[in-house]
């Protein structure tokens, strides 16, 4: 549960460093959906752990 805190923590911040005009549009997207992938593969590993 901690790694998943961590990951949308990090998209958090890539929202407000995105905001902030640090990133250009594609590399935001980029990096969105390779949290957003990430947090599945933690939440999938959970989930086999709970069961």
């Amino acid at each position: 549960m901690a790694k998943q805190k961590g990951i949308m923590e990090k998209i958090i911040e890539l929202e407000e460093t995105f905001g902030n005009d640090a990133l250009s549009e594609d590399e935001y997207h980029a990096k969105l959906e390779a949290y957003k992938q990430h947090l599945v593969q933690v939440k999938l590993n959970l989930r086999k752990f709970i069961e």
